[in-house]
């Protein structure tokens, strides 16, 4: 466990820099209620952020006991906390406050709901990011989509990072293309069936629900 702890009215993070826990549990105050505002949830629970010194892991860490999440935290490594904290920091803010409805997207599309509301939040990173999922959509094939879009939150960490990279890239696209209120929609709809996910299907447009209108 880091050494050092800052608390802020949304959240916690810890580090073994107190100025590095300072920075984190700031900037995750900071967007909370912003992040919160853009899914349409309120900012509960409390985030808990840690800053893991000599790893270069990023991500939400989760702990389960048969299906039941016991524990989480946002995990920041050294390149996202030199490189892009405020970028970083927004994107698992989304993870950790994307709860009911949607717990209903698939992984693939959760990623890149993350990276959209991380690039209105922190503007800088913006061009850069976009730019580069760009690039990389540009080189998808129909074969490599389907598999990103088959990868699910309990298989990411081992999932190997080429494909990972093609998730936020197709994630991205869909996003752009639904919007937030569109993709909200299908999670809601999936809710009312009692679908434990969106299907693919209307995300790719075979059975696209008629009220859900492509931008």
């Amino acid at each position: 466990m880091p050494e050092f702890e800052h608390r802020s009215p949304s959240g916690v993070a810890r580090a073994d820099d107190p100025n590095d826990a300072r920075m984190l549990a700031m900037i995750g105050n900071l967007f909370t209620a912003e992040v919160c505002t853009k899914l349409g949830v309120e900012p509960e629970p409390p985030f808990v952020i840690y800053h893991v010194s000599g790893s270069e892991s990023l991500g939400l860490a989760v702990w389960r006991d048969g299906d039941e999440i016991v524990e989480r935290r946002i995990v920041i490594g050294d390149a996202a906390l030199r490189d892009q904290a405020r970028f970083s920091v927004a994107h698992e803010l989304v993870h950790w406050y994307a709860s009911a409805p949607w717990d209903r997207l698939p992984h693939a599309i959760e990623e890149g709901l993350a990276d959209y509301i991380a690039v209105h939040v922190a503007p800088e990173f913006r061009d850069e990011r976009i730019a580069e999922l760009d690039r990389r959509l540009a080189s998808i094939t129909p074969e490599r989509r389907e598999q990103a879009l088959a990868v699910s939150e309990r298989t990411w960490a081992t999932t190997p990072r080429e494909v990972r990279s093609d998730a936020y890239a197709v994630g991205f696209e869909i996003v752009q293309r639904f919007g937030i209120e569109g993709l909200r929609e299908l999670c809601e709809r999936a809710q009312r069936e009692g679908r434990e996910r969106v299907p693919i299907a209307w995300i790719e447009g075979s059975t696209l629900p008629p009220h859900v209108a492509r931008p």
